[in-house]
């Protein structure tokens, strides 16, 4: 298991802040002493698909105008295109924000999960003394050749258990999730 803490840590934004240990952030309902260890997204490599799509979708009317000329009207294809343009660059926003606002939180206090579906925002916490167990999941060449997989954490009780779905370094994210559980049952 990776050593979790060190003296020397500080503050570290990895994979295009997918994996930022002690963040430095603030976030709605902390409480007065509780500290953010670490803050998790899905890796960058899964928006793979999206960015891709987006890419072709951007381009795509270009490749059609040049069949379209002189069988449509310039301000028929323009429309068109800009009518296009309109949905792919929804389809890639959409996307980004889902990437961006789909956050797990680890604070010395708590585990968090905030998930965002179209307007509607899901928050799952678990107390860290609520923890039960920690499980890394990582299938597949990718995920092991890029060091990313899922974190499964199970609760104690009738609570919801937490899911950290493809985030990088999993295996490390368990430690860490663990010696905070491990640290309230000590303080308990």
């Amino acid at each position: 298991m990776p050593e979790v803490f060190s003296d020397t840590d500080k503050q570290s934004h990895d994979l295009f802040h997918s994996y930022c240990r002690f963040p430095g952030i603030l976030f709605e309902g902390q409480h007065e002493h509780e500290i953010v260890l670490l803050t998790l997204r899905a890796h960058p490599l899964t928006q793979i698909i999206w960015i891709t799509l987006s890419f072709f979708g951007f381009v795509l009317p270009l490749i059609i105008d040049v069949f379209l000329i002189g069988r449509a009207s310039p301000s028929a294809i323009f429309f068109g295109n800009i009518f296009w343009w309109a949905l792919v660059s929804s389809f890639a926003f959409y996307n980004l924000i889902r990437w961006v606002f789909n956050v797990g939180i680890v604070t010395n206090e708590r585990v968090l999960d905030v998930d965002y579906v179209f307007i509607q925002k899901e928050v799952s916490e678990a107390a860290a003394f609520d923890i039960a167990d920690a499980d890394a999941k990582t299938t597949g060449f990718f995920q092991d050749l890029f060091n990313f997989g899922d974190v499964f954490i199970q609760t104690a009780g009738t609570k919801s258990n937490i899911e950290y779905l493809h985030v990088p370094h999993p295996n490390e994210v368990v430690a860490i999730v663990s010696k905070v559980s491990h640290d309230s049952h000590g303080n308990n």
